[in-house]
């Protein structure tokens, strides 16, 4: 079985905005919340990584830039919760 190559994809894409334009949205809205997501889970487990190894290594410049990460992490998740809903993150 083949897959549909790229230019049949854009066409259904097409017909499927002109035929229900809220359920393209809402699709379209769902992949980019998932992937911010999977962004954010990554930079979370980068984060532990790095106190984690500071802290076995005794690398004090680690534990302190995975401490600064992780604040700053702990402000993207805040941002990312009290966003209004239907609002893409990041505000563009």
């Amino acid at each position: 079985m083949s897959h549909p190559g790229h230019d049949e994809l854009r066409d259904l894409e097409a017909r499927l905005t002109a035929d229900d334009p809220k359920l393209a949205a809402k699709l379209t809205m769902a992949n980019q919340t998932r992937r911010w997501r999977f962004v954010l889970l990554l930079a979370d487990l980068t984060a532990i990584a790095m106190v984690a190894v500071g802290v076995f290594a005794g690398d004090a410049s680690a534990v302190f830039f995975g401490m600064i990460l992780a604040a700053a992490l702990l402000w993207v998740h805040r941002a990312a919760r009290t966003r209004p809903r239907g609002e893409t993150f990041p505000r563009t």
